[in-house]
């Protein structure tokens, strides 16, 4: 959890989304990490390339976004 909250601090931005918390960076990477329960924690790192990929469907980060841009 201390690795989290760390990761949390430093974030450019984040937000839960069911039962995944979503940390984006300022590179452009998002950490991805869910409980599968019974103490069961996974975590998934998006690469930038990647996330360009998926924004050009699906826009979770859009006030970060429209921050940037101005």
């Amino acid at each position: 959890m201390k690795v989290i909250e760390k990761s949390n601090e430093k974030a450019l931005y984040f937000e839960v989304i069911e039962n995944a918390m979503c940390i984006m960076h300022d590179d452009g990477s998002v950490n991805v990490i869910e409980t599968l329960g019974g103490g069961v924690i996974t975590s998934e790192v998006i690469s930038p390339a990647t996330i360009l990929k998926v924004l050009q469907h699906y826009r979770p980060f859009t006030d970060v976004l429209e921050r940037r841009a101005q």
